[in-house]
């Protein structure tokens, strides 16, 4: 089996401004994902809503130290809102399964995650490399 991270991008101002129903309809849907993932034997290891980007915090490399700053690194809209970590072996099925979580907008990733035996990576399998439907 192969762990994916599903990584939920949202535009924070935008999700602010929704009405409760359009967000009581989003939970609803997040509640239908965990219902399919266990339905399909697919395990959810960790799972986790964000706060909005603003509350974040940055730390880069600069010169010979590193800068710390209040707010997202990337000077985008949509910024990383949540995640689930998902176990399935059917990237397929699971990209059908995120579709209803997109209810308001935003962005789904799916990036399977590397796996360690004793401390080292394991070569990532050629089967995930380069797919895309």
């Amino acid at each position: 089996m192969t762990e994916y991270m599903v990584m939920l991008h949202r535009d924070d101002e935008h999700e602010a401004g929704l009405p409760p129903a359009a967000l009581a309809q989003a939970w609803e849907a997040h509640l239908g994902f965990r219902r399919h993932c266990e339905a399909h034997g697919w395990s959810i290891r960790s799972q986790a809503a964000l706060r909005p980007a603003v509350r974040s915090r940055s730390v880069r490399p600069s010169g010979d130290g590193f800068t710390v700053t209040d707010g997202p690194y990337a000077e985008t809209v949509e910024q990383l809102g949540g995640f689930y970590l998902v176990t399935t072996d059917d990237l397929d099925a699971l990209t059908d399964a995120v579709q209803p979580m997109l209810v308001n907008g935003g962005t789904i990733e799916l990036r399977p995650t590397v796996t360690y035996v004793d401390g080292r990576p394991v070569p990532e399998d050629a089967a995930l490399a380069g797919r895309a439907s």
